[in-house]
């Protein structure tokens, strides 16, 4: 099972990705109708339209595949973004936002090529994805909640989602290395119950939240916060849901390890290096795959929340090139050349 992790954890972070371009619901209320696509599409206000509205409906009858191939020309021919939008991240949580995906970039490539976790690139990964928490934190705080929208479904509930989910797995890129304090491992059950918690809502609430969309349209009596909306709006809710059942199910792949770590301890974790001269490193790489796939999603949704990218095809055809590139490939390659000091299951009795 842990063998297959690295591709597991880019399946998801790809599709997160993907759904966090765009949001069902914008964060200020307004209700939006949107054409659904390969992934959540550029809303439109459904009370009034425009030219630009009428240009997007136009696309209904495209092939998720022209609408990527839009996107890719779009894309090479240098109408990606509107630089008019660029100042709105000239914030420090944006910038922050920005700058936490390099350590983890480049410490998954080193990773991947030498098969060998670094604990100080562990610790430099495990301070930024915690500081990126804090940026997502206040991107919380600064973005108005849409209450008519089901949690997961707009931009500051998944903001806040993204604060919480990281810390865990800020602790567990530290918890991981050789450096860690053994006067911490006291805390592990607390973060082991926090990673669980975050992980397992994450499924249950999306679950949940895609039973609540069909009673609202469908269940006459519902008298909820929620308003009826357009075919279209619900199957791109629908599916924006599903992508959070499958990045947090898949994420829930690490809750056995963090509770064997929490209940054996750090004597454990070291024998099974010595046995397995690799695992260190594939749980590791695992970990930054999961991190980038959240941060880079979290920024994606930025671009579309303040318009800076043109186009959802162009959104989604740049969520698939960034997560091929930045997780695909590493972990294609250290799957390659150190799948021989891998435990896959066992090593959690050993």
């Amino acid at each position: 099972m842990f063998r297959l992790m690295p591709g597991l954890c880019f399946c998801t972070t790809l599709v997160a990705s993907s759904f966090h371009v765009s949001s069902p619901r914008g964060p200020l209320g307004r209700d939006r109708v949107v054409r659904l696509s390969a992934a959540p599409v550029v809303m439109c206000d459904a009370r009034k339209t425009s030219k630009k509205d009428d240009i997007i409906d136009n696309t209904e009858d495209e092939s998720e595949l022209d609408r990527l191939q839009a996107g890719w020309f779009d894309l090479i021919n240098g109408r990606a973004f509107d630089g008019s939008q660029v100042s709105r991240l000239a914030t420090p949580e944006d910038f922050i936002g920005v700058v936490g995906h390099l350590p983890l970039i480049a410490e998954s490539l080193r990773t991947a090529f030498t098969g060998q976790l670094s604990t100080t690139g562990y610790e430099l990964c495990a301070a930024s994805t915690l500081v990126t928490a804090l940026a997502h934190l206040k991107m919380t705080l600064d973005t108005p909640r849409d209450f008519q929208a089901p949690r997961l479904a707009e931009y500051r509930s998944v903001y806040e989602f993204s604060a919480i989910y990281l810390v865990p797995f800020a602790w567990l890129q530290w918890r991981v290395t050789a450096a860690f304090p053994e006067e911490l491992a006291v805390a592990d059950p607390l973060m082991s119950a926090l990673f669980t918690a975050v992980t397992i809502y994450g499924v249950a609430y999306a679950l949940y939240g895609k039973g609540l969309l069909d009673r609202v349209n469908n269940d006459p009596a519902y008298d909820g916060v929620l308003r009826p909306s357009s075919e279209s709006y619900q199957k791109q809710a629908q599916l924006y849901l599903t992508g959070n059942i499958a990045i947090n199910g898949l994420a829930c792949l690490f809750i056995p390890f963090a509770w064997t770590l929490t209940v054996r301890g750090t004597g454990w974790w070291d024998r099974v290096q010595a046995l397995h001269p690799n695992q260190a490193a594939f749980l590791g790489l695992s970990l930054l795959v999961a991190t980038v796939g959240d941060v880079s999603g979290n920024f994606l949704l930025r671009l579309k929340e303040f318009n800076i990218v043109k186009s959802q095809p162009l959104i989604v055809v740049m969520g698939i090139l960034s997560n091929v590139w930045l997780l695909l490939f590493p972990e294609i390659v250290f799957n390659i050349l150190y799948t021989a000091g891998i435990s896959e299951v066992g090593f959690y009795w050993e």
